[in-house]
């Protein structure tokens, strides 16, 4: 499976996994004791018609099967609920706000991913069956397996406090934000032409960026090994070498 299709795969994954973690989380939610309205206020010194109220409202007194498909139907209407913390505030109106912040991880940590993976993979291709290969296989399956949380923690406590390099929370130094359009701070700043501010929000950017980059690192040091190795194993690869041409260069044509 070549590297496009492996993402493109990927990608298209994404949206039944979202609908097993919906349903997962909305039946777990159900099954779990204890009254979700109570839970939110934090008090069970609330009147029992102001409860049966707020259940109504909320059509928590239906039956599950009843509420389940309800939620999927406002789902697919985008209708995600309101919150019970913030009262009368959309759900979606939350995730709107915080889609820039992620959008930009999720780039930047890609990219990160996808030059460490590409360069390991051609190492360990290039010295298949050497050391270095066993080490970069390892390497991949072990950052497949490390705990992000306690990923991220590590590298905050190294870089962001005792080395004090990099930032550990934010997007952006408070008062340099750009008042953009997009809600995109890097592209913003870039529209507006502060260099400073995408600098500043760039520097943000890198703790979470490297720490996400490195775990989604491993897939692709196995993917870009094994197809580094089929294609200088290939016809066209071998048809070069009794040609004459330089073995820097088959592999050049190889990464393509």
């Amino acid at each position: 499976m070549g590297l496009a299709r492996y993402i493109g795969v990927r990608t298209l994954l994404i949206i039944p996994t979202i609908m097993i973690l919906y349903t997962l989380v909305f039946f777990i939610l159900r099954i779990l004791p204890g009254n979700p309205v109570l839970a939110v206020l934090g008090t069970k010194n609330i009147p029992e018609e102001q409860l049966r109220a707020i259940m109504e409202r909320l059509g928590l007194n239906k039956p599950i099967h009843v509420q389940y498909f309800e939620y999927l139907a406002n789902l697919l209407r985008g209708d995600m609920g309101v919150s019970l913390v913030i009262q009368g505030r959309p759900i979606a109106q939350d995730i709107i706000e915080r889609l820039p912040a992620t959008v930009e991880l999720s780039i930047s940590s890609i990219i990160v991913s996808l030059v460490l993976g590409v360069s390991f993979g051609y190492i360990a291709a290039r010295r298949r069956g050497k050391i270095i290969d066993s080490s970069i296989r390892v390497l991949g399956s072990f950052l497949y397996t490390i705990f992000i949380p306690w990923f991220g923690m590590l590298l905050q406590i190294i870089f962001g406090i005792w080395l004090r390099l990099l930032p550990i929370g934010g997007r952006i130094t408070p008062g340099i934000a750009p008042s953009g359009p997009t809600g995109f701070v890097l592209l913003d700043s870039l529209i507006q032409g502060n260099l400073y501010a995408f600098l500043d929000s760039l520097k943000y950017l890198i703790l979470p960026s490297i720490t996400l980059g490195i775990m989604l690192s491993g897939p692709y040091m196995r993917l870009a090994r094994n197809n580094m190795i089929k294609a200088l194993d290939s016809g066209f690869s071998l048809a070069y070498r009794a040609r004459g041409i330089k073995e820097d260069k088959i592999v050049r044509y190889s990464l393509k």
